[in-house]
């Protein structure tokens, strides 16, 4: 797993617009899941790492890093 920081400096290396490395930086700061066992939710875990999968952006992203 990347740290979400080394993805956004691949963006950075790339030449991706700042305004796209901030849109993407928030949404991976907002990037969670609830944790559960036996049908009931133990907690909320935020995701610091790794591409969320499921998210449209996750593809690109991965190819990027």
């Amino acid at each position: 797993m990347l740290p979400h920081s080394w993805i956004i400096k691949n963006m950075d290396m790339f030449g991706i617009a700042e305004n796209l490395r901030k849109l993407v930086s928030d949404i991976m700061k907002s990037w969670n899941t609830d944790l559960m066992a036996g049908g009931k939710v133990l907690g909320n875990v935020k995701i610091k790492k790794g591409i969320f999968q499921g998210d449209g952006l996750s593809p690109l992203l991965f190819v990027l890093a």
